[in-house]
């Protein structure tokens, strides 16, 4: 049997909170239209609270967000800036590539 990813287990498990929530929102459904109320006003509160969990889950995906972006602000402004004074880490274009054409080079065979 072959090792589940992290996905993989995060998807089920969300399947199955939401087949239990799905299931307590029918024996609710079932256990209020015992109790008489209209199935209109059932129907409608239970969508009332399914609105309420959105927008909460929603509020704090927004102020996870703006956290994350705030991380990130301030790990921008604490990186330490280049220094113009620093030398630059570079190569000698003339040594790799040399021009066969001057006269040093010229009666260099390696170069005809």
């Amino acid at each position: 049997m072959e090792k589940k990813g992290f996905a993989h287990r995060v998807g089920y498990r969300l399947g199955r909170f939401l087949r239990a929530y799905t299931r307590r929102e029918t024996l609710i459904g079932r256990w209020l239209k015992m109790k008489g109320v209209p199935s209109v006003i059932t129907i409608t509160m239970i969508w009332i609270v399914k609105l309420l969990l959105l927008g909460a889950l929603l509020y704090f995906v927004f102020w996870l967000g703006l956290l994350l972006i705030g991380f990130v602000v301030f790990g921008v402004l604490l990186r330490p800036e280049p220094d113009a004074a620093d030398s630059v880490v570079g190569f000698d274009g003339d040594k790799l590539f040399p021009d066969h054409n001057t006269p040093q080079n010229s009666n260099d065979p390696k170069y005809d």
